[in-house]
């Protein structure tokens, strides 16, 4: 044995660097159309590229029909290919239920002209100071929000900019907190407060309240799952004719958090009829 008879018996050959044409491979004919899943309802496939001998060796892409929604209606989301909407000219699909259920369907709704905020809401032009209807957020100059971190599985109240808010402090309010410093209240007003210097502001609330008789609008029931805020619980003392109960939750259910915590707070209200 040679040299090189030698060094072709120990180093391996790959017998796949070169095809080999087989001029026979298509005188058979076509193998029988494989077994493909029935596409979605309204939908078909696309046949695929034949291959050399003319055979069809996939299934092909499935096509549906573009459908597309009016202002208000559903839109995107992780949803069967037979149900996918897209928005009409000059809406836009518009995440609404918040940063923390992925893949859910959107609302059409009117284009943006500024940016939206994670619960979809868009934000006011100009608006520094903005709550998105559950954290207190800044706007930062690449026009983002730096928010707060309080988890809301659903909308707490209406987004608005606080830029000129003027929160209501409660007539029988003893200590307040502007969001930030904790304040004493003298007649309705706020008095002294610490001097804590904050980066972001949280929701303003009353901590502390005077235990005499409430009237229609006072707080008489607030629970907060977080312990953000101090409880209360005088669902009885409401004056004759109302009745302890938030107008924010009403007609709404949530399967997920039931606390009564900021301006989900049940107050005194007028019963229907007096």
């Amino acid at each position: 044995m040679n040299l090189l008879n030698l060094f072709l018996f120990f180093v391996p050959v790959q017998a796949d660097i070169m095809p080999i044409y087989n001029k026979h491979a298509c005188s058979n004919g076509c193998p029988p159309p494989m077994p493909c899943p029935a596409p979605p309802r309204n939908c078909e496939y696309l046949p695929s590229e034949p291959d050399e001998c003319g055979c069809q060796s996939s299934c092909g892409l499935i096509d549906c029909p573009q459908r597309t929604s009016e202002e208000g209606e559903t839109c995107g989301g992780y949803v069967p290919l037979d149900m996918m909407r897209t928005c009409n000219t000059g809406l836009e699909c518009v995440s609404t239920m918040g940063p923390y259920i992925a893949d859910a369907p959107g609302t059409c709704q009117q284009i943006c002209p500024t940016f939206r905020d994670s619960w979809g809401n868009c934000v006011d032009e100009g608006c520094q100071q903005w709550y998105d209807g559950c954290n207190t957020c800044s706007r930062q100059s690449d026009d983002t929000l730096q928010c707060t971190e309080k988890m809301c599985y659903q909308m707490e109240n209406i987004a608005h900019c606080l830029d000129t808010d003027e929160p209501t402090i409660p007539h029988n309010c003893m200590t307040w907190y502007d969001g930030c410093n904790t304040c004493g209240v003298s007649d309705g007003r706020l008095s002294m407060c610490t001097l804590m210097a904050c980066f972001t502001n949280n929701e303003p609330y009353c901590m502390t309240f005077e235990r005499g008789e409430l009237e229609i609008g006072d707080i008489c029931y607030r629970f907060c799952e977080d312990n953000s805020q101090t409880a209360i619980n005088r669902r009885n003392d409401c004056p004759s004719g109302t009745e302890c109960s938030s107008s924010f939750l009403k007609n709404q259910i949530s399967m997920i958090a039931f606390d009564s915590c900021g301006s989900r707070a049940n107050t005194c209200n007028l019963i229907a009829g007096h």
